[in-house]
């Protein structure tokens, strides 16, 4: 089956490099100006920083964020004195000290806030081989499944000299290679490392020692298979350089790099942006009408495998099957595609068969083989969850592609319009307190300027009536969908000061009777002075108003007879403050009360007592002061009877 590497570098400052097998996107890579990949890059390290608790270091190597090296990272060679296999590691504090230079090499790219992971286990990859300075291991990839060609490969390898201390591992490439390609690769790498180790002596700390190769020659030589049928490249330079790369390693094959100069983009011709762009999504289709949806968070990736409109079988287990083994294999690619990595959880449809639980696994399994990644596989539990983990090589394709939306802020929910009118309101009335202008002027999000207008009139109505502050909604794109921003608008209202009310008075009991005043003694006065005696004075003004009630029948009766009978003199009362005014009535006899002095100004507007009112206190007056004075005026009526016969 062949592939085809297509290879996008007429971008400025963006190089993409995709692999199709059949139309369909099976490795996707891309790197810009802005983020270039420092994995694999070997650099001259100084020990900032020894942390006891983590038993690591900080590494100052030269980038803005400091690389965190463990204490498993640390090359046996570099522990001196202090290895002691038997006992195992010692404290990292004692060997390694602040200040220390060391070679280090990225092996995981800076993520967010957390620096690159440093390693002083050094590798170099070739074409067939890498080369591991430090160790003396000879290996074989384990992707290479036939015995007998691992078994040749080893022999191989055994056989060549190489220095004391150099490790060597074979690449999938190497499989089928001949005894003479292996050495001259072998041959390149060993110069290589030993030109890396004389700069890494004679250079300053912080300094880039080595640079691994451009994506688009390292794609190439990380790929370069048998399978391999062909290999475009749109931009002449790129082109140059892959050509010659491939020259070295296998001249006979060079003739599969060619040079793509079509007018139409290469990307587009063979159908690859619209794959492109579904990598981005969340969710993935399924051939068969079933789906998967991918969730990276920061602690997993969840994938949810659904059915969808998936036909089913004659039995529900038989659809399960069927789609959770497509799913298995979509899984697989998604997973290259979008570089993920760390812990993944998937959930497939649930199954009953323990059988078809073990199909899906290895199904899974035989998917992820051609990954370059390490990876391990777990079994699916009661749950119908399977966990399983991949090496995280580099951060995931959408690190630097995309960014967390401001509004949701990652969530993906929005608050509805109904939810947002009520935060606005709430928002506003928290405002409206306290606030001295005459108007205001809210400026919201579209959607919520047009929810608050159509829908919440009577609200806002009211915060106006109770605030007598004018509010004037504007729409606006540039506020977030749930925020609001306030501004005054017009001239603030002028503050006057409130005055203070007088205190009330408390009227007096009703139940218990006025004190009795001592008459002052009554000199002889003719009868005419006794019917013309003044009406008594009225009581002062009371600061409570008091109902209306018409007077009893016997009060009306009382009234005329306290007109005949003459009044005892009395001490005139003390004028209560602010009293209200009280128009004279004449008397039942004719004559004029004595004139009163003005009440005091008021602060507020009183009801004036009515006629019946005013007789009914008129005779309660005149009933005390004719008890308290009978028996002095005893005289005085029989004088008056006498004159009247």
């Amino acid at each position: 089956m062949s592939r085809k590497m297509l290879i996008n570098a007429t971008g400025v400052e963006e190089l993409r490099v995709a692999v199709v097998e059949e139309g369909r996107l099976e490795a996707f890579y891309v790197e810009t100006a802005a983020q270039a990949q420092t994995r694999g890059n070997i650099y001259k390290g100084v020990v900032a920083n020894v942390e006891p608790s983590l038993q690591a270091a900080f590494i100052d190597y030269g980038r803005a964020k400091h690389g965190f090296l463990q204490i498993s990272d640390l090359r046996n060679d570099l522990w001196g004195e202090h290895q002691t296999p038997a006992k195992g590691l010692p404290p990292l504090q004692d060997v390694l000290k602040k200040g220390r230079q060391l070679l280090v090499q990225v092996v995981k790219e800076e993520t967010g806030n957390k620096g690159a992971a440093l390693t002083t286990h050094l590798s170099i990859p070739g074409q067939y081989l890498v080369v591991t300075p430090g160790h003396s291991h000879v290996g074989v990839s384990r992707q290479i499944a036939d015995d007998k060609e691992r078994s040749r490969i080893k022999e191989v390898l055994d056989s060549l000299e190489r220095p004391e201390g150099l490790g060597v591992i074979a690449r999938t490439a190497a499989e089928g290679r001949s005894k003479r390609d292996i050495t001259t690769n072998l041959k390149q790498l060993i110069r290589l490392w030993e030109d890396i180790e004389k700069r890494g002596k004679e250079a300053k700390p912080r300094t880039l020692i080595h640079k691994e190769e451009e994506l688009a020659v390292r794609t190439v030589r990380d790929l370069f298979t048998s399978d391999l049928g062909e290999i475009l490249v749109d931009d002449p330079v790129v082109f140059q350089r892959v050509s010659t790369f491939v020259g070295t390693v296998n001249p006979r094959r060079k003739k599969i790099v060619k040079l793509y100069q079509q007018q139409r983009p290469i990307f587009a011709k063979y159908a690859l942006e619209e794959q492109i762009s579904s990598v981005y999504q969340p969710a993935v289709r399924l051939p068969s009408g079933g789906g998967i949806v991918i969730s990276p968070t920061e602690a997993l990736v969840a994938v949810d495998v659904n059915s969808g409109k998936t036909a089913g079988g004659r039995q529900l287990e038989d659809t399960a099957l069927a789609v959770n083994l497509e799913a298995a294999a979509e899984i697989a690619r998604q997973l290259r595609l979008r570089d993920l990595g760390g812990l993944i959880v998937i959930d497939f449809i649930d199954m009953r068969d323990r059988s078809n639980q073990r199909k899906v696994r290895k199904a899974l399994g035989d998917a992820l083989k051609g990954d370059k990644a390490k990876t391990t596989v777990g079994h699916i539990s009661r749950f119908g969850l399977l966990e399983m983990s991949r090496q995280r090589i580099r951060p995931a394709i959408d690190f630097g592609a995309t960014r967390t939306c401001p509004v949701c802020q990652g969530r993906g929910l929005l608050l509805t319009s109904e939810a947002l009118g009520r935060k606005v309101l709430r928002d506003l009335e928290l405002k409206l307190r306290g606030y001295g202008g005459k108007g205001l002027k809210v400026r919201l999000a579209p959607e919520t300027a047009h929810h608050l207008q159509n829908v919440k009139r009577v609200e806002l109505a009211r915060l106006e009536s109770v605030s007598g502050v004018c509010l004037e909604l504007v729409a606006d794109h540039s506020v977030d969908l749930d925020d609001c921003k306030t501004e005054a608008c017009g001239e603030p209202w002028a503050v006057t000061p409130v005055p203070k009310e007088p205190e009330p008075v408390a009227p007096p009991p009703a139940a218990a009777p006025p004190k009795p005043v001592a008459p002052a003694p009554a000199k002889p006065a003719p009868a005419e002075e006794g019917r013309a005696e003044a009406a008594p004075a009225k009581p002062a003004a009371r600061k409570r108003r008091r109902s209306r009630k018409k007077p009893a029948p016997e009060a009306k009766a009382d009234a005329g007879e306290a007109s005949q009978a003459p009044a005892p003199p009395v001490s005139p009362p003390e004028p209560a403050p602010q009293a209200a005014p009280q128009s004279a009535e004449p008397a039942a006899n004719g004559q004029t009360p004595p004139e009163e002095t003005a009440p005091a100004a008021k602060k507020r507007r009183r009801r004036r007592p009515s006629g019946a009112q005013r007789r009914a206190r008129a005779k309660a007056k005149a009933r005390e002061e004719s008890q308290n004075g009978a028996a002095p005026d005893a005289g005085n009526q029989g004088a008056d009877a006498a004159a009247e016969g």
